[in-house]
């Protein structure tokens, strides 16, 4: 009996092989294929410009910087608990490999950093700046 079982299950993945195959390479092919590219946008053009959108939640004013290829732009002032856009166009931004937003309290202490962003002609950057400087947070649409 226990021979018959054997060569039972020896016959079962003979057959389940090829399927086993297939479906590794469906999963292969699924994780090779890319989304089709964005639709191209002109850099010249307004549509491309990266728009930071910051609210404040500190009970300080703050200074808001687009730090890209180690050169800091200073961008703006956003009163306390207050909010305010600032539009960088495309070229200033181009394709710098280190972009992030720094964010420094006016007449109060520390800095926040926000870690490397990857930003497209046209994204969308949200920072909130916190209460407490370190629980702030930047998002990139």
């Amino acid at each position: 009996m226990g021979y018959r079982r054997s060569v039972a299950r020896g016959a079962s993945q003979r057959r389940f092989w090829p399927l086993s195959w297939l479906v590794a390479a469906a999963f292969v092919v699924s994780a090779c294929s890319s989304n089709p590219p964005a639709p191209s946008v002109d850099p010249s053009s307004s549509a491309a410009d990266v728009v930071i959108s910051a609210q404040n939640q500190n009970v300080n004013d703050v200074d808001v910087f687009l730090v890209a290829g180690g050169q800091p732009q200073r961008l703006g002032t956003v009163t306390a608990q207050s909010q305010a856009n600032f539009q960088v166009p495309w070229t200033r931004v181009g394709n710098s490999t280190r972009v992030y937003i720094r964010v420094t309290p006016i007449g109060g202490n520390g800095v926040y950093r926000s870690q490397n962003l990857v930003v497209r002609p046209g994204s969308q950057v949200s920072v909130t700046v916190a209460p407490a400087l370190g629980n702030s947070a930047t998002t990139v649409y």
